[in-house]
């Protein structure tokens, strides 16, 4: 799998940002296995051809006022991404996506890390027909950011996803190198074909942040 996302953007007013890109997901090798009939691929009503390729441009719209954007102490992020993909540029199919992603950081104290970490996004296929492998799914949003921990990549797809997630980040060493987190997430995928959200999965975990 090669995926490929590049945006230009530009500030146009304080903290808000515009700008195209290009967008290209490029899965080869593709096989399926262990199923004892016909597996996701064969049923699903769009041919997936091997290698499997979408390949757009994107329309973007970004506010950011995060004072650092690998570890935040604090701030707001959010963006909106249209993108078209074309037979033109390379695509299997001609269709557009939405994908809308905001984050929140909510300090508890200033001197160390410690605060609360909020992200949600909502990811759509807007018009035409979309490979199977890059419909909207699980660990897959094309944006910075891991999403849908707890899920294997994938696991849960449809032409639509809510996602939400609460992260309570705590800095354990003094220079800022490790930190410990917490996590709660929640996603549903759509009932296909329509914006019916009837069933919700949720993941939690800890880690370490570095």
């Amino acid at each position: 799998f090669v995926r490929i996302y590049q945006n230009a953007l530009k500030k146009i007013d304080n903290h808000w940002f515009v700008g195209v890109g290009y967008a290209l997901d490029y899965h080869y090798n593709i096989e399926e296995s262990g199923y004892l009939s016909e597996g996701h691929l064969n049923q699903y009503p769009i041919p997936t051809t091997d290698p499997s390729v979408s390949s757009g441009l994107t329309m973007n719209v970004a506010y950011d006022t995060r004072g650092n954007v690998i570890n935040p102490p604090n701030g707001s992020y959010f963006i909106a991404t249209w993108r078209m993909n074309t037979k033109a540029m390379g695509s299997d199919q001609n269709y557009q996506t939405l994908f809308i992603d905001g984050r929140k950081y909510i300090p508890f104290t200033l001197a160390r890390v410690n605060l609360l970490a909020l992200r949600a996004y909502y990811w759509t296929v807007v018009i035409g027909d979309v490979p199977y492998l890059h419909l909207p799914a699980t660990n897959w949003a094309p944006a910075s950011g891991i999403a849908s921990r707890g899920f294997q990549s994938g696991r849960y797809r449809s032409n639509a996803m809510l996602y939400g997630e609460a992260e309570h980040r705590y800095q354990l060493t003094s220079n800022g190198l490790i930190g410990l987190v917490t996590f709660m997430n929640v996603s549903s995928a759509s009932e296909f074909d329509t914006q019916h959200f009837k069933t919700w999965k949720v993941g939690a975990g800890v880690g370490i942040r570095t």
